[in-house]
């Protein structure tokens, strides 16, 4: 705690100005103190990056991803490099970052059309998985989707279909 707030001459110098530093400090103290354990944490702080990302109402912009890429960059780089009190808060926005950032990235890696208004017509594809429902409906996965009068660019890449009623001619494995 000394080497922290400055020791000279085996007294607090810094605590014996302010003696209100040590209440102020105590939370990354306490952090500087279990460093070598706080580790496991970082999974934990990513997953709250994403779980951010999701809770966000509509897409982010792209300048969110961009100063999401800088929060990682300055963390790692004082987390590294900088202050022994700043490194576990660095690191730590960083993660948070870093767990928005791969949302972000895997969101748009996956993203394909979907379908924003109800769609009454034949649906053509490859069935890839039979299931039932929570309602016990018969329900279809389907890939290489073909809708009439829908264009290619706008059809989903799978659909699921759920029949309702009896389906004689289809028994579920």
């Amino acid at each position: 705690m000394a080497s922290v707030l400055g020791n000279h001459g085996g007294k607090d110098k810094v605590a014996a100005v302010w003696p209100g530093i040590r209440l102020i400090l105590w939370p990354l103290l306490a952090l500087q103190a279990a460093r070598g354990t706080l580790f496991p944490w970082l999974a934990v702080l990513m997953g709250c990056g994403v779980a951010i990302w999701f809770a966000v109402p509509q897409e982010p912009a792209l300048g969110s991803y961009v100063l999401a890429g800088l929060v990682i960059s300055a963390g790692l780089a004082l987390g590294l490099r900088g202050p022994d009190l700043a490194r576990p808060l660095a690191f730590a926005a960083a993660a948070l970052a870093a767990g928005w950032l791969a949302a972000g990235i895997r969101a748009h890696a996956v993203d394909a059309p979907m379908l924003t208004f109800r769609y009454y017509g034949p649906v053509e594809g490859r069935i890839v998985h039979i299931d039932r429902s929570q309602s016990d409906a018969l329900r279809l996965t389907l890939d290489r989707v073909t809708l009439r009068e829908v264009s290619p660019d706008r059809t989903p890449l799978r659909v699921r279909i759920s029949l309702q009623g009896e389906q004689p001619w289809l028994t579920p494995a």
